[in-house]
């Protein structure tokens, strides 16, 4: 037997009855007939047996005591009326009201049975108030509709549609009714067997429970277990371990843990170490990994309702968690009910907005609206019947409940309980003296208080002191408060039967456990209370729950201690629990918590002068300390970091008034440079760094050495010092793992894999250091750590060129960064992600994701955030063939770069003048990338690929290649500093090649098969050759020579080259609708190697660039045109010049360099696939062609080993 089906049978009886009796009425006017109905009920073990004669009669039946007795019971029943014997009430006791009718001797048994009749049932309404009080029955008027859409909700979710129902509506307008109407459908339909069963889980928020992170998913966890907060924690675990053991025995380790602290539940070992282990990110996280997967899991067994009731009380912790659980609708049978009422001020207010804005295809609201007039008149006449009040009384309760169900029920309660409103034995209600018009309170709290004045005067006081304590009230705290104890459970027992309060189990450290029905009545009888007695109360009840909190259980109640002390005056130690309200909140990741707490600590701590014991100076000034440290780093956390800017200014400045240690003083220092570094300002971490290395006085191997070494290192690195971000960084890597890890050394970390990554280039030891922050932030559950290991994975796989395995690495960044709401993280690695789809032609996609990175940067204001995400998009517009859109997105770039010190201008000009180039705007283009030009002495030095970049849009802007040279001989006679650049040759100029009086070692016009001699090398797999009029090869997506990217697909003759030779191809594309990108090629080793390509900036773009002293290099560039383009690289001695020719006749030079080894080189030629989408504006998923018509190699190859072996797909 289910075990709901108790309950079922008796509240198919209870409605059965009410039905009848409505007919029964038609009947007796029209025929006089008297019609009632009794009814047994019973529970026990039954036969289910076949009986007949199938050849002629036969039917299925139930045998056995358990039938007999209630027929037994339905005899022994009075017309009209319903008997439940003992082993059925045990089981719904709590469903419903009832009357106890002692004991009742039954034929055939030899114990008399203890009999109960039901009079209605116990839902759980708005404000857990029986609203059958005095046998009244309240329908369901009005609500069709939204029952109807409820109903049809949970038929999708039972057909695999999961959804989001948002329900809101005043207090009292129904939402808990309507919600307990649709269960009961629910639970009927599978009563009958003719729908699959639900899992339907509840949880509720109360108003203390928003100093409570997770206080919603707490009470919904302690409903599945099935006792609440009163069953021992004892018991709690051994049914939270059957259970998990029973839905996910396979997931039990990863599961089980992790609800049992949310729980707050004891713990075995190993269990209890590792959660001991974890920091607050880690813990958050995992709520919120095992919360997910717990319902998951639960829907994959049956489909799963989710209803949350009350959500205007939810803490933001609990709502988080929500918001993290809600993508489970769109793949699981699940359904979120999320009942609420609509107060701007509470959390759920701008919830609502979040679900409506992302997930309105999934979203069902229901918005509950007063009922009408007609309505309300037809509600009160099927509660008590038509005509039963009088007119101007009517009228009055229709004023007064203002179309509220509940007010109008509390309104006929007051009726009746003043002896109104009365019951006729006939069972019809009709008023007392309908002529007399009848005083009925102002206000509904003047109403609440006439019912509280029925009490005694000691069970009105419990109920006063009750008021004080909460919402919810425990019996170990109201004894110590009541006067007179002896008689408090009598008082408790007559507060029950008057329906105010209900029992609602025992908690081991507070005793049991009661809650008001209405929220109303507990202010109610709050306010009714003296101001003085009040504040004594209060206190009281501090310090009742202080001693509890100090014996470190129920930890989590700091911020309910901090309230009563609020309440009662005692500033010093409400402040006291509020710092510990927000260290715990902290803990957990409650953010928004957290900051409340200390942002009211810091209020406390201004009032303290105030105090009549006023705290000792230095007391006070280590309070304000701790607040503003934790207000900081909430504040940085979640990306404000103005605000987070001024606390910890404030706070270095007391502690330097208050000589606080250099050891504590450095930590904050640690802090205001974190903040320092998401604005862009760097000199003053360096300044804080090096104040903070003199404060420890020449301590080598501590944390706090290691902070600000990496404060002056990063300074430096941000404002071109790279050699002091080089010595610091190696400074700290060679003792920071011998450290214990905390939060604050994570950047540490983090420099040390860029130093080797992207200065050093060391990519093994970069890997190294990589793999060590993951191990870091495993042990210690650093989900920022962990998000950061995901992120400089991806990026360190797309600066290899490893794109398709940077992109899952980029999503877990995000998924990590999202769950602990760092907002600056989040936005750097969406705009990573959209670079990675950029680069792989996903260009819809990618723009989606630079719109989230600047949609996050907008919370923090990092300007160079803006100018980055600003340019990447601007950049999509421009693949999209926008226009307008695209120039604007980089002129709002360019105006950001101008506040950022390590952006330069000309980086986002380039853009603009691109957008020009792509509309054919030449004058445009040219205005652009000459103001881009004034900045080309410095670009030169620091970033020759930007001055590459600047020169080949401003050539292309201009008219002829005269006119370029020109400006480039005028340019450099006024800038001669230029000259000692290694990229001093901006133009192509006339000249003359060496003549060559010999054979060439090798010619080859390309045509299938290959010659002998050649290698490929195609490092990642996934380019190709072939043979086909000329040498084709094509290039994958950011197959590149550039940085540490060494990716690009390549042939090479197999034996190295010593002394003097030359090299040279004759290129042209494969395919007009794809980029050609390629050239020759002159490797030594992926450190040292130089090339001469054409096609990287357009068409017709030609470079020589290269790679040594751990350094990218651009020697020379220029346009050429012709329909027969000739590469040419020549050695001679230790230069290399660089030729070409359209014509393979008229030569011109672009450029040359030093080279610094004498040892035998290796020569070939190459494609590129890196993809300049603002030069090439489109997708081109599928990369890059370039075929090479022939090639010459005039020179000596170097004696020695056997050449390496010729390598071919």
């Amino acid at each position: 037997m289910p075990p709901s089906s108790p309950a079922r049978m008796v509240m198919a009886a209870l409605v059965m009855q009410h039905a009848l009796k409505l007919h029964a009425e038609s009947l007796a006017k029209r025929h006089e007939i008297e019609l009632l109905v009794r009814v047994g009920i019973n529970s026990g073990e039954v036969i289910t047996a076949n009986i007949g004669n199938r050849a002629q009669h036969h039917e299925d039946t139930t045998m056995g005591g358990a039938v007999s007795l209630a027929a037994r019971l339905e005899a022994s029943a009075e017309p009209g009326t319903i008997l439940v014997s003992q082993f059925t009430y045990r089981l719904v006791e709590a469903r419903f009201k009832w009357n106890a009718l002692g004991d009742l001797t039954v034929r055939g048994l030899s114990q008399p049975v203890a009999v109960y009749r039901p009079l209605s049932p116990v839902f759980e309404a708005e404000q857990q108030t029986r609203l059958q009080a005095h046998g009244l029955w309240v329908p369901l008027i009005g609500r069709e509709g939204e029952l109807n859409a409820i109903e049809q909700a949970v038929a999708n979710v039972r057909d695999g549609i999961g959804g989001i129902m948002m329900m809101s509506g005043e207090a009292g307008m129904g939402k808990s009714r309507l919600m307990f109407e649709a269960r009961q459908h629910v639970e009927r339909e599978e009563a009958l067997g003719q729908k699959e069963p639900v899992l339907w889980l509840q949880g509720r928020c109360r108003s203390y429970g928003q100093t409570l992170p997770d206080s919603m998913w707490v009470d919904l966890c302690h409903r599945w277990l099935g006792g609440g907060h009163w069953v021992s924690r004892e018991e709690t675990v051994v049914r939270l371990r059957e259970q998990v053991q029973t839905i996910a025995a396979d997931r039990f380790e990863e599961m089980y843990p992790f609800l049992a602290a949310l729980l707050s539940l004891p713990l075995e070992e190993p269990y209890a170490t590792q959660i001991k282990h974890l920091d607050a990110e880690g813990l958050r996280c995992q709520f919120f990994v095992t919360m997910r997967a717990w319902l998951e899991v639960m829907s994959r067994h049956q489909p799963l309702i989710l209803v949350f009731t009350e959500v205007h009380w939810a803490d933001q912790a609990s709502l988080d968690l929500l918001k993290f659980c809600l993508p489970l609708c769109m793949q699981e049978r699940v359904l979120f009910v999320v009942v609420f009422r609509p107060e701007r001020t509470m959390p759920v207010w701008e919830f609502n907005h979040f679900v409506e804005t992302e997930y309105f295809h999934r979203l069902k609201a229901l918005a509950l609206s007063p009922l009408t007039a007609a309505q309300t008149d037809e509600l009160i006449a099927r509660m008590i019947g038509a005509n039963v009040l009088s007119e101007a009384m009517r009228a009055q309760i229709l004023e007064k409940s203002n179309g509220n169900p509940y007010y109008l029920t509390e309104l006929l309660h007051t009726l009746i309980d003043r002896g109104t409103l009365q019951r006729a034995e006939t069972g019809q209600w009709r008023t007392r003296d309908a002529e007399v018009a009848l005083q009925l309170p102002d206000t509904l709290k003047s109403l609440l208080l006439a019912r509280i004045d029925h009490l005694s005067s000691e069970e009105k006081r419990v109920l006063q002191i009750a008021a004080v304590i909460g919402p919810i009230f425990w019996f170990k705290i109201l004894e110590k408060l009541v006067a007179n104890g002896a008689k408090l459970r009598e008082h408790l027992v007559a507060m029950q039967r008057a329906q105010l309060i209900t029992e609602r189990g025992v908690l081991p450290d507070l005793g049991r456990e009661y809650a008001f029905n209405s929220s109303l009545m507990r202010e109610a009888a709050y306010d009714n209370l003296l101001s003085a007695q009040r504040t004594d109360l209060h206190l009281a009840v501090a310090d009742f729950l202080e001693k509890i909190v100090q014996e470190n259980v129920l930890l989590h109640y700091h911020g309910i201690v901090a309230y009563h002390f609020r309440q009662a005056g005692d500033g010093q130690r409400e402040l006291l629990h509020t710092l510990l309200a927000a260290q715990e909140a902290q803990r957990v990741r409650a953010n928004t918590e957290a900051r409340q707490a200390y942002e009211r600590a810091l209020a406390l701590i201004q009032q303290a002068e105030t105090w009549a014991q006023v705290p000792p100076a230095r007391l006070q000034d280590e309070w304000q300390l701790e607040a503003l440290r934790g207000l900081g780093q909430i504040q940085l956390g979640i990306g404000e970091v103005q605000e987070a800017e001024k606390h910890f200014r404030e706070a270095i400045a007391l502690g330097r008034a208050i000589a606080l240690s250099p050891v504590a003083l450095t930590h904050l220092f640690y802090w205001l440079g974190e903040v320092l570094f998401w604005q862009n300002r760097f000199e003053e971490p360096i300044h804080l760094g090096e104040e903070g290395l003199r404060l420890l006085g020449g301590k080598q191997e501590t944390i706090e050495t290691a902070l600000m070494n990496q404060l002056v290192a990063i300074g430096c690195s941000q404002l071109g010092d790279h050699d002091k971000f080089i010595d610091y960084t190696l400074r700290t890597a060679g003792f920071i793992q011998r450290l214990p890890y905390s939060e604050e050394l994570r950047p540490a970390f983090d420099h040390v894999f860029a130093l080797y990554a992207y200065t050093l280039k060391d990519l093994p030891e970069a890997r190294r250091w990589l793999e060590v922050l993951k191990q870091k932030a495993e042990t210690h559950y650093d989900l920022r750590a962990l998000g950061e290991y995901y992120e400089y994975s991806a990026v360190l796989h797309f600066q290899e060129g490893k794109v398709k395995e940077a992109i899952p690495k980029h999503r877990k960044a995000i998924e990590y960064f999202t769950q602990i709401g760092d907002t600056k993280h989040v936005s750097r690695a969406w705009k990573s992600l959209g670079v990675s789809l950029l680069q792989q032609g996903e260009i819809e996609a990618a723009r989606e994701c630079f719109e989230s990175a600047l949609e996050n940067a907008a919370v923090f204001a990092n300007e160079a955030d803006l100018a980055i995400g600003y340019w990447y998009l601007g950049q999509v517009l421009l693949c999209q063939g926008q226009w307008e859109e695209a120039l604007a997105s980089f002129r709002i770039a360019e105006n950001s770069v101008r506040r950022v010190p390590y952006l330069r201008e000309e980086w986002a000009l380039s853009g603009a003048g691109r957008v020009y180039l792509a509309q054919g705007m030449r004058e445009a283009a040219q205005a652009t990338f000459q103001q881009a030009v004034l900045t080309l002495p410095g670009v030169l030095f620091q970033t020759p690929y930007q001055a590459y970049e600047i020169l080949s849009g401003l050539e292309q802007s201009l008219e002829t290649a005269e006119a370029f040279r020109r400006f480039v001989r005028e340019y450099q006679q006024a800038h001669p500093e230029t000259h000692r650049a290694a990229f001093r040759q901006w133009c192509l100029v006339p000249a003359e090649v060496s003549g060559l009086h010999h054979p060439p070692l090798h010619h080859e016009v390309f045509q299938h098969p290959l010659a002998e001699g050649w290698v490929w090398h195609d490092p990642f797999g996934d380019c190709a050759y072939q043979v086909q009029k000329g040498l084709v090869i094509r290039a994958a997506n950011e197959r590149n020579l550039h940085h540490i990217n060494r990716s690009a697909p390549r042939l090479l003759w197999q034996t190295p080259l010593r002394g003097d030779f030359t090299l040279q191809t004759r290129i042209d594309p494969e395919r007009d609708d794809k980029p050609a990108m390629g050239g020759l090629l002159i490797w030594l080793s992926e450190k040292y190697w130089f090339c001469l390509e054409i096609g990287g900036r357009s068409p017709e773009d030609v470079i020589l660039r290269g790679f040594m002293n751990n350094t990218d290099m651009v020697f020379g560039r220029g346009r050429i045109s012709g329909k027969r383009i000739v590469l040419r690289l020549e050695r001679r001695e230790r230069w290399l010049s660089a030729f070409c020719s359209g014509d393979g006749k008229t030569w011109l030079y672009a450029g040359g360099c030093e080279l610094s080894t004498i040892e035998a080189l290796r020569v070939g030629v190459h494609a590129i696939g890196h993809i300049n989408r603002l030069v090439y504006p489109g997708a081109y998923p599928h990369g890059t062609t370039v075929r090479f018509r022939e090639v010459w190699l005039w020179g000596r190859e170097a004696p020695g080993p056997d050449p390496i072996p010729s390598k071919f797909p």
